[in-house]
């Protein structure tokens, strides 16, 4: 989600540019820099998610009010790269994203706390205790992570936008947020089947490519 940075207050650029700065330096500081150089593969899956991301996010909603809606992909990418390889993943694609739409650049880091950073906690919490369930399957795994995990994230999302607003003094945008639930659901929904979708096909073509999961873990005794 993009906010047009002309209709927030300053002090929210300000506090959002910090957030996405520190979130970022945490997340290059923390990131597996060796494993990629030891693993190739590994090298081609940050780019080539990143890319990916970057792909469905042009598949956009635009409206002539300043907002950018989009599906963000960052549950499945979450599953594939881990925390701080896929927020600078989502970093770059939020780059990519205001280069080829025309974003001014001041609007992207409250676009990464909001279509990054967001749904990859929820994602890294929900596989974290997903681990701890009971219920060791691929299945539930796919369905939890993926689906509900994706579709958990763009509720959060809308969430935390709607805390914007208010912060922002968009009372029309709240009216508009209040009256247009169903499409929360839809989105919901889409993201789910679209990270629940990628999930399914990796863990059962390319259950490696996962670094959130354990095939010992989830199919051993």
């Amino acid at each position: 989600m993009y906010i047009d940075p002309l209709l927030l207050p300053r002090y929210l650029l300000y506090l959002s540019a910090v957030a996405t700065l520190s979130g970022l330096l945490l997340a290059a500081r923390a990131a597996p820099w060796g494993a990629l150089y030891r693993v190739p593969q590994r090298m081609h899956l940050l780019a080539g998610g990143a890319v990916c991301c970057l792909l469905l996010w042009l598949l956009s909603i635009r409206f002539d009010d300043g907002l950018l809606v989009h599906l963000t992909g960052m549950a499945a990418l979450t599953m594939v790269l881990g925390v701080s390889l896929a927020l600078l993943a989502g970093a770059a694609a939020a780059l990519g994203l205001a280069l080829f739409k025309g974003l001014s650049p001041a609007g992207l880091p409250l676009a990464w706390l909001l279509s990054v950073l967001v749904p990859v906690l929820v994602t890294h919490l929900l596989v974290q205790w997903l681990r701890r369930c009971p219920l060791r399957n691929p299945v539930v795994y796919i369905l939890g992570a993926g689906f509900f995990g994706a579709a958990l994230g763009v509720l959060l999302i809308a969430l935390c936008a709607v805390g914007v607003f208010w912060l922002a003094g968009l009372q029309t945008w709240l009216e508009a947020a209040r009256q247009s639930w169903p499409l929360l659901l839809l989105l919901m929904f889409s993201e789910g089947f679209v990270n629940g979708t990628c999930a399914a096909a990796l863990v059962t073509f390319q259950p490696d490519w996962l670094r959130a999961y354990d095939e010992a873990f989830f199919l051993g005794d």
